[in-house]
């Protein structure tokens, strides 16, 4: 017997940018539940913050160094009057790297936020999940609205190999909240892991004018090729034209 689905009646803004995932196929036919911030929130009490947060510039040339997004020093309050358009592109051979991180699964998800008084939709975006083939989503797009207040909310569900789920908030702030990721426009990087992990690391563009990870190296600092098990994902206006490829 099926279990009941919880109807919700959805403000606007979040109503198109649902629409606007169905375009592409993110949600596919599966149905998902919407759980309010406060529910999530004690739910990530109970657990250890594995997520880390890298950011680079907006604008690559060679390479760009990738910093702690929590240590920028405000974000972006027009993406409050504009929303923001996130564009998860993943990373090439990011199946393979996971894997060998001892990865079982990562998936993404965004808050919408009600308003009103409603109740908040959790909306799935992304999802890599280890198999006899691997499953990794693939490039998605998609607008969100941003609370002055509330900022913007992932939540990601990591799966290790023994077994041991964790589910996390990451909330990004145009604000100046110290330790919080700061909401700006460019490139991010997504990790279960601490900060340190970025240290060394940078952005660089490669074919297509697809971001890549690098590590500079050499005598002459060229940047060759870094694995790393994270998900990359660009920021923008929601109204922005420029915008990188999934």
């Amino acid at each position: 017997m099926q279990e009941p689905v919880q109807i919700i009646q959805m403000p606007r803004r979040a109503f198109l940018a649902w629409g606007s995932m169905f375009a592409v196929g993110a949600l596919g036919s599966k149905t998902f539940a919407s759980p309010t911030l406060p529910a999530l929130a004690a739910e990530n009490a109970q657990a250890e913050v594995m997520t880390s947060v890298g950011y680079g510039a907006p604008v690559l040339a060679a390479a760009s160094s990738i910093i702690e997004a929590g240590s920028l020093s405000a974000g972006d309050s027009e993406f409050v009057r504009l929303g923001a358009r996130l564009t998860i592109l993943g990373l090439e051979g990011l199946e393979s790297t996971l894997v060998s991180g001892g990865m079982k699964s990562l998936s993404v998800d965004v808050v919408y936020p009600g308003s009103d008084g409603a109740q908040s939709i959790l909306v799935h975006a992304w999802r890599f999940a280890k198999g006899p083939v691997a499953h990794v989503s693939p490039g998605n797009s998609f607008v969100v609205p941003v609370g002055r207040d509330s900022g913007l909310t992932l939540v990601l569900e990591t799966e290790d190999g023994a077994g041991v789920r964790r589910r996390n908030l990451c909330r990004f702030t145009v604000g100046a909240e110290s330790g919080l990721p700061k909401l700006l426009r460019g490139l991010y990087a997504l990790a279960p892991y601490d900060a340190s992990a970025w240290r060394g690391l940078a952005w660089s563009l490669g074919d297509n004018a697809r971001p890549r990870l690098v590590r500079p190296t050499g005598s002459d600092g060229a940047p060759t090729a870094a694995d790393f098990p994270c998900l990359a994902m660009t920021v923008d206006y929601s109204n922005d034209s420029a915008e990188l490829r999934a």
